[in-house]
C-alpha cells in the first residue's frame, strides 16, 4: 500500500503505469491500493478518477471518491469532483466526499460551505464525516460553528459528541490563530527602530 504514496513524486514517470492501473481499478476485485496510486497521479490518474466518478456502477463511483480520501488534493482537480459528490443520492458517496474533504485545505471557500450543508445529511455516517473535516479545517470552518452547536441537541449521542468535539476545536484554532497574529503583531510594532 506504501508504495502507491509514491506515486507522487515520480510526475509524469507514473504515466507508464495509468493504463495498468486503469484495468486493476476497474476490474471486479480490485485492490484499493490501484485506486490510491491513480489518485496520487496528477493531472492524468486523476483524470480516470474523474471519469469514473460518473460512472453508472455505484461501486466505481464509490471507489473513485474513496480514493481521493488518501490522496494529497490538487484544488483544481479534486474539489470540484468532491463538491459533486458531497450531494450525490448514496450515502457511501456523500460519506467518502466528506472525509476527502477534510484534505482540501487549499480550498476552503469551497469546501467548507459544503462541509456545512453536510451536517444537515439525514445519514448519520455523512455528518459525522463532515464535522470530522471541519475539525481539520478548523481555521476557515468558524462560520459552521452555529450549525455544530444546534447538533449538540441531536437525538444520537454520538452526533451530539462530535459536534461538540468539533465547535470546541474550531473555536480553539480560531483563536488562537488570532491571538498569535496580535503576538507577531506586537512584536513587530515593538521591535527597536534603527535610527
Amino acid at each position: 500500500m506504501k508504495a502507491a504514496y509514491a506515486f507522487r513524486f515520480l510526475g509524469s514517470n507514473a504515466n507508464s503505469a495509468i493504463p495498468e492501473l486503469s484495468r486493476m481499478f476497474y476490474a471486479e476485485d480490485h485492490p484499493y491500493w490501484a485506486n490510491v496510486a491513480l489518485a496520487n497521479i496528477e493531472p492524468e490518474g486523476v483524470n480516470v478518477l474523474i471519469e469514473a466518478a460518473s460512472n453508472p456502477k455505484l461501486e466505481i463511483r464509490i471507489s473513485a471518491i474513496s480514493a481521493f480520501i488518501s490522496a494529497e488534493p490538487s484544488a483544481a482537480l479534486h474539489v470540484p469532483i468532491l463538491l459533486h459528490a458531497a450531494r450525490d443520492a448514496d450515502l457511501f458517496i456523500r460519506h467518502a466526499a466528506a472525509s476527502a474533504l477534510g484534505k482540501a485545505t487549499q480550498a476552503p471557500d469551497l469546501a467548507v460551505p459544503a462541509l456545512t450543508n453536510l451536517l444537515f445529511d439525514t445519514n448519520r455516517s455523512a455528518r459525522i464525516s463532515a464535522m470530522a473535516s471541519l475539525g481539520i479545517q478548523a481555521e476557515s470552518a468558524t462560520n459552521a460553528i452555529p450549525v455544530l452547536l444546534s447538533l449538540t441537541n441531536d437525538p444520537d449521542p454520538d452526533v451530539r459528541k462530535m459536534a461538540s468535539q468539533m465547535a470546541f476545536r474550531i473555536r480553539f484554532f480560531a483563536t488562537n490563530t488570532t491571538w498569535e497574529s496580535s503576538i507577531a503583531a506586537k512584536q513587530t510594532d515593538s521591535s527597536p527602530v534603527d535610527e
